[in-house]
């Protein structure tokens, strides 16, 4: 079934959009709760250093995100356009700072 975002009230397709996703963060932060809880079995540095990785972490996954979200909107709107040049441009920089992040992570 497909939905039409252009129909219906605004806030309810934002809804329809954002749901899945805050219950994947929901998912990751329950997730990263039940570590800590293990973790701190072990001792306190041990939370500490996994706290701040944790920080860390979600840091640099907002900002491949950002990342993320603009370049589909560059790269449809080119498209869009029939401005292949373009496209191929916001594809190969979006490909370079999904690189960059990457190193970023590990």
């Amino acid at each position: 079934m497909s939905k039409k975002l252009t129909e219906d009230s605004l806030i309810k397709n934002l809804l329809y959009t954002s749901v899945p996703t805050m219950i994947g963060f929901g998912a990751q932060m329950l997730y990263d709760i039940v570590d800590l809880f293990w973790i701190g079995m072990i001792s306190s540095q041990a939370v500490a250093s996994v706290t701040i990785f944790s920080t860390l972490f979600w840091v640099v996954e907002a900002f491949n995100e950002i990342i993320g979200t603009s370049s589909v909107s560059l790269i449809s709107q080119n498209f869009g356009r029939n401005d292949i040049k373009r496209t191929e441009q916001a594809i190969e920089q979006t490909m370079t700072f999904k690189f960059l992040v990457a190193l970023l992570r590990h």
